[in-house]
Protein backbone atom coordinates (compact mmCIF):
# COMPACT_ATOMS: atom_id res chain seq x y z
CA UNK A 1 0.00 0.00 0.00
CA UNK A 2 1.40 3.58 -0.96
CA UNK A 3 1.84 5.70 1.97
CA UNK A 4 3.85 8.78 3.22
CA UNK A 5 6.32 8.51 6.19
CA UNK A 6 7.04 11.17 8.46
CA UNK A 7 10.56 11.60 9.82
CA UNK A 8 12.17 8.65 8.06
CA UNK A 9 14.12 8.51 4.84
CA UNK A 10 15.83 5.90 3.14
CA UNK A 11 19.62 6.00 2.84
CA UNK A 12 22.62 3.71 1.37
CA UNK A 13 24.35 1.24 3.23
CA UNK A 14 27.55 1.02 4.96
CA UNK A 15 28.47 -2.26 2.97
CA UNK A 16 28.12 -3.90 -0.61
CA UNK A 17 26.00 -6.87 -1.05
CA UNK A 18 28.01 -9.97 -2.22
CA UNK A 19 26.70 -9.34 -5.41
CA UNK A 20 28.12 -6.10 -5.59
CA UNK A 21 24.85 -3.81 -5.05
CA UNK A 22 24.57 -1.20 -2.26
CA UNK A 23 21.47 -1.84 -0.26
CA UNK A 24 19.00 0.88 1.04
CA UNK A 25 18.27 1.34 4.86
CA UNK A 26 15.91 3.45 6.46
CA UNK A 27 16.99 6.43 8.41
CA UNK A 28 15.85 9.05 11.05
CA UNK A 29 15.18 12.53 9.42
CA UNK A 30 12.60 14.93 11.44
CA UNK A 31 10.72 16.87 8.91
CA UNK A 32 11.11 14.48 6.00
CA UNK A 33 8.09 12.81 4.31
CA UNK A 34 8.99 10.38 2.10
CA UNK A 35 6.71 8.28 -0.13
CA UNK A 36 7.24 4.45 0.86
CA UNK A 37 4.92 1.51 0.44
CA UNK A 38 3.63 -0.60 3.64
CA UNK A 39 3.20 -4.73 3.16
CA UNK A 40 0.63 -6.23 5.52
CA UNK A 41 2.25 -9.92 6.26
CA UNK A 42 0.88 -12.95 8.20
CA UNK A 43 3.13 -13.44 11.35
CA UNK A 44 4.82 -16.33 9.43
CA UNK A 45 5.59 -14.33 6.63
CA UNK A 46 7.35 -11.54 8.83
CA UNK A 47 9.06 -14.85 10.37
CA UNK A 48 10.15 -15.63 6.59
CA UNK A 49 11.59 -11.83 5.98
CA UNK A 50 13.30 -12.25 9.38
CA UNK A 51 14.77 -14.98 8.60
CA UNK A 52 15.98 -13.64 5.04
CA UNK A 53 17.45 -10.16 6.83
CA UNK A 54 20.05 -11.15 9.58
CA UNK A 55 22.45 -10.58 10.35
CA UNK A 56 22.40 -7.53 7.92
CA UNK A 57 19.59 -5.81 9.08
CA UNK A 58 17.31 -6.48 12.14
CA UNK A 59 13.47 -5.02 12.73
CA UNK A 60 12.06 -2.32 14.73
CA UNK A 61 8.64 -1.40 15.65
CA UNK A 62 7.85 2.07 14.91
CA UNK A 63 5.20 3.58 16.73
CA UNK A 64 3.00 6.25 14.87
CA UNK A 65 3.40 8.81 17.02
CA UNK A 66 6.80 8.90 16.68
CA UNK A 67 7.00 7.99 12.85
CA UNK A 68 4.03 8.61 11.68
CA UNK A 69 2.57 7.12 8.27
CA UNK A 70 -0.56 7.92 6.69
CA UNK A 71 -2.29 7.38 3.38
CA UNK A 72 -1.16 9.48 0.30
CA UNK A 73 -4.41 11.35 0.47
CA UNK A 74 -3.39 11.96 4.25
CA UNK A 75 -5.43 9.39 6.27
CA UNK A 76 -3.30 8.20 9.53
CA UNK A 77 -3.16 4.09 9.20
CA UNK A 78 -5.39 2.34 11.53
CA UNK A 79 -2.74 0.62 13.47
CA UNK A 80 -0.20 1.55 16.57
CA UNK A 81 2.90 1.57 14.59
CA UNK A 82 4.89 -0.32 11.63
CA UNK A 83 7.97 -2.41 11.47
CA UNK A 84 10.60 -1.70 9.22
CA UNK A 85 13.93 -3.33 8.72
CA UNK A 86 17.15 -1.10 9.91
CA UNK A 87 20.53 -1.74 8.45
CA UNK A 88 23.13 -3.12 10.42
CA UNK A 89 25.96 -2.37 9.23
CA UNK A 90 26.21 1.22 9.34
CA UNK A 91 24.88 4.07 6.84
CA UNK A 92 27.23 5.79 4.31
CA UNK A 93 27.59 9.48 4.73
CA UNK A 94 28.89 12.52 3.34
CA UNK A 95 31.98 14.18 4.91
CA UNK A 96 29.30 16.23 6.84
CA UNK A 97 28.06 12.95 8.72
CA UNK A 98 24.75 13.06 6.99
CA UNK A 99 23.35 10.37 5.51
CA UNK A 100 23.60 9.47 1.81
CA UNK A 101 20.25 9.00 0.17
CA UNK A 102 19.19 6.42 -2.28
CA UNK A 103 18.87 6.38 -5.87
CA UNK A 104 19.11 3.88 -8.64
CA UNK A 105 22.67 1.93 -8.50
CA UNK A 106 23.99 3.33 -11.49
CA UNK A 107 23.82 6.83 -10.10
CA UNK A 108 24.97 5.64 -6.90
CA UNK A 109 27.66 3.78 -7.83
CA UNK A 110 28.53 6.25 -10.52
CA UNK A 111 28.96 8.97 -7.35
CA UNK A 112 30.56 6.45 -5.19
CA UNK A 113 33.53 6.20 -7.91
CA UNK A 114 33.54 9.52 -8.63
CA UNK A 115 34.78 10.21 -5.07
CA UNK A 116 37.17 7.05 -4.13
CA UNK A 117 40.37 5.93 -6.01
CA UNK A 118 39.99 3.01 -3.76
CA UNK A 119 37.06 1.98 -4.91
CA UNK A 120 38.47 2.69 -8.69
CA UNK A 121 40.98 0.62 -8.18
CA UNK A 122 38.66 -2.51 -6.90
CA UNK A 123 36.34 -1.81 -9.59
CA UNK A 124 37.41 0.23 -12.25
CA UNK A 125 35.90 3.08 -13.39
CA UNK A 126 32.18 2.72 -14.78
CA UNK A 127 29.41 1.09 -12.91
CA UNK A 128 29.56 -1.49 -15.65
CA UNK A 129 32.81 -2.34 -14.46
CA UNK A 130 32.12 -2.42 -11.12
CA UNK A 131 28.75 -4.77 -11.54
CA UNK A 132 30.99 -6.87 -13.51
CA UNK A 133 34.35 -7.39 -11.15
CA UNK A 134 31.86 -7.83 -7.96
CA UNK A 135 29.92 -10.77 -9.84
CA UNK A 136 33.35 -12.23 -11.27
CA UNK A 137 34.87 -12.23 -7.70
CA UNK A 138 32.98 -12.98 -4.30
CA UNK A 139 35.39 -11.63 -2.30
CA UNK A 140 35.50 -8.13 -4.20
CA UNK A 141 32.47 -6.99 -2.10
CA UNK A 142 34.22 -6.89 1.35
CA UNK A 143 37.37 -5.30 0.05
CA UNK A 144 34.52 -2.65 -1.49
CA UNK A 145 33.27 -2.29 2.37
CA UNK A 146 36.94 -1.91 3.66
CA UNK A 147 37.08 0.75 1.64
CA UNK A 148 33.50 2.03 2.41
CA UNK A 149 34.97 2.65 6.28
CA UNK A 150 38.76 3.27 5.12
CA UNK A 151 36.98 6.62 3.18
CA UNK A 152 35.28 7.26 6.66
CA UNK A 153 31.90 7.08 4.92
CA UNK A 154 30.07 5.03 7.05
CA UNK A 155 28.58 6.15 10.48
CA UNK A 156 27.03 4.01 13.27
CA UNK A 157 23.12 3.81 12.69
CA UNK A 158 22.03 4.43 16.43
CA UNK A 159 18.86 6.26 15.29
CA UNK A 160 16.42 2.93 15.97
CA UNK A 161 18.21 2.08 19.30
CA UNK A 162 15.19 3.12 21.09
CA UNK A 163 13.14 0.71 19.11
CA UNK A 164 14.91 -1.99 19.17
CA UNK A 165 13.19 -4.19 22.25
CA UNK A 166 9.74 -3.14 20.54
CA UNK A 167 9.51 -5.45 17.70
CA UNK A 168 6.36 -8.41 18.32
Amino acid sequence: MPVRVSGLAVGLSGHLSRPGYVSASPCLRPGVVTPLTVTWLTSAQLAAVDATELPNYWRAFLPMADVPVSTTDGRPLPVDGVHVYVNARGLLSHSDGSPRRTADQWTVISSLLAESARLRSLFGPTPESWVSRALADPGLSAQGTAAFHAEGWVRPHNDFQRFARKSA
